[in-house]
């Protein structure tokens, strides 16, 4: 054989092995989706006392759900946050909360780490994406004696899904010697079209 016939059977030989390559890493009919989510997560404070309720329009929704389940009377905003989330994407935050129930950064801070995601938009439907997590834990102190001591509470959620342009309540939490409620509400928005 020639020098010419092997650089072509060798030539043939790369070629043949990067299509194989290219064609068994992705599934086939597979498509990865490449769309971003505006993602918020709010957390509410709801108790039985009378006040002004102070929480933004984009988190109003959930408070009609919220109404129907515990009958409080007065909510307001004590954090919110924003994260842009693509396929897969995952939020995590620590951080201290300015107010937690009987509890203000005056006294002792209250600690708190959340987790959102993975989100995967829902292939069946334009309308609704899905969380495979949600966990909130909030170190929160407690005074005994003259000691202060700090005690986990936390709240976690598996899969549920959030349809788009509608604040969803996804988890609570009761809110240690008080009778108030931590809400978390999670509103989803299409920041990019499909």
């Amino acid at each position: 054989m020639k020098i010419g016939t092997y650089f072509r059977l060798s030539l043939f030989a790369i070629i043949l092995a990067v299509l194989s390559v290219s064609a068994f890493s992705q599934e086939p009919g597979e498509q990865r989706d490449n769309r971003t989510f505006r993602t918020r997560l709010f957390v509410l404070l709801g108790d039985k006392g009378s006040g002004k309720t102070n929480v933004p329009e984009s988190a109003r929704g959930a408070i009609a759900e919220i109404d129907e389940m515990y009958g409080l009377k007065n909510y307001r905003l004590i954090s919110d946050h924003f994260q842009r989330l693509g396929f897969g994407g995952l939020a995590h935050s620590n951080s201290i909360l300015k107010e937690f129930g009987g509890y203000s950064m005056e006294d002792q801070p209250v600690f708190t780490e959340w987790r959102l995601g993975p989100l995967t938009p829902l292939p069946d439907s334009q309308g609704s994406v899905e969380f495979r997590n949600f966990s909130f834990r909030a170190r929160v102190p407690f005074t005994y004696g003259e000691a202060v001591r700090y005690e986990s509470v936390d709240s976690t959620v598996s899969r549920f899904s959030v349809r788009l342009g509608r604040a969803s309540v996804v988890a609570t939490l009761q809110v240690p010697r008080t009778d108030a409620m931590l809400f978390f509400v999670v509103a989803v928005e299409a920041a990019d079209p499909a």
